[in-house]
């Protein structure tokens, strides 16, 4: 089983739900990244080749909903709190031997309305001198917020709201990858009693949130932890029973072996049951597309029951199926 597949923590919950045939179990399993470009990257290079925003651009201020300014705010560190954060978060995931920051711009002279493209001369000169296998480059940072104060039922109100917009070129080999990154902050605070509300300084507010959105990109580009919701079956066949035994020790194969022998039964709903507890066993081995296709089988196997409880558990195994497609993008 490799670093980037599911992995079974523990066999945390299991409860017999509404019908006894039925097993409700729960899994910690490990998701893959949504972000693949740097699967097979080792040596990460973050680079910042995003120009200054102009101080004025992007942070009015409002009183009673009337344009009262702009605040003036100097923004040049946001890059390195965003690109700083993503290394951090990079280097705490243990996947790579090495994450590098070029905290300064590739290129001179930007302009903050023109992106800049690097050449292949400087990618190429980049990954030699920092011995790189891969460049993770911020090409524009644009932090846009609204600063307001109204007076309402709730006293003396001041919000503030920040939004952040980001466009990334991943360098991996010889293969160019784009993409976008949003997010979004928001603060309030209302006093009836004569005193000032408080909002955070908006600097201030704008730096962390790059640090806070910087963390967030780099979890795209790593395995998270979540825990899900699975359906086992079980009824007095022997093999079935020793499935879930086998199961509940984590003896995957010797799962596979018994849900697979239950499968040789002449009862239709039995067999239904070990293929759709087959499925189970094999997302957790690691193989979510054989897992799909041993739960559409199940699909077509309740059907065949013709009974309102082969029905419900066809859906059953077909909202599986969907969310094996979701998870894993089968």
């Amino acid at each position: 089983m490799t670093k980037r597949q599911l992995i079974l923590i523990a066999l945390l919950v299991v409860s017999v739900l509404g019908f006894a045939q039925q097993l409700h179990t729960r899994f910690d399993i490990r998701i893959p990244a949504k972000n693949t470009y740097l699967e097979q990257a080792q040596n990460v290079l973050l680079v910042n080749n995003s120009a200054i925003q102009p101080l004025t651009l992007g942070h009015p201020v409002f009183v009673e909903d009337k344009l009262i300014g702009n605040d003036t705010i100097n923004l040049a560190d946001a890059p390195r709190h965003m690109l700083l954060s993503m290394a951090q978060t990079l280097e705490e995931s243990e996947l790579f031997e090495t994450v590098s920051v070029l905290e300064r711009p590739i290129n001179k002279n930007l302009s903050f309305y023109q992106r800049a493209v690097p050449t292949q001369t400087q990618l190429d000169s980049l990954m030699r001198e920092y011995d790189a296998d891969a460049l993770v480059i911020l090409g524009r940072l644009a932090s846009f917020n609204k600063k307001e104060q109204l007076y309402d039922n709730d006293g003396n109100c001041k919000y503030l709201s920040a939004f952040q917009n980001t466009q990334w070129t991943v360098y991996h080999k010889v293969q160019t990858h784009n993409f976008l990154f949003a997010d979004s902050l928001y603060w309030e605070e209302c006093k009836a009693d004569g005193t000032e509300p408080y909002i955070p300084d908006v600097k201030t507010a704008l730096l962390d949130m790059s640090a806070y959105t910087g963390d967030l990109i780099a979890k795209t580009f790593v395995p998270q932890w979540e825990t899900v919701d699975r359906y086992l079956y079980e009824n007095d066949n022997k093999d079935l029973q020793a499935g879930l035994n086998h199961l509940k020790h984590y003896s995957l194969e010797e799962a596979i072996e018994s849900f697979t022998a239950a499968q040789t039964t002449k009862n239709k709903l039995t067999k239904a049951y070990a293929v759709a507890n087959l499925a189970v066993v094999l997302e957790l081995k690691g193989e979510p597309k054989q897992a799909r296709e041993q739960a559409e089988k199940a699909v077509s196997l309740f059907i065949k029951l013709k009974s309102a409880w082969g029905r419900q558990q066809a859906i059953n195994q077909q909202v599986y199926v969907n969310e094996l497609k979701t998870i894993y993008r089968l």
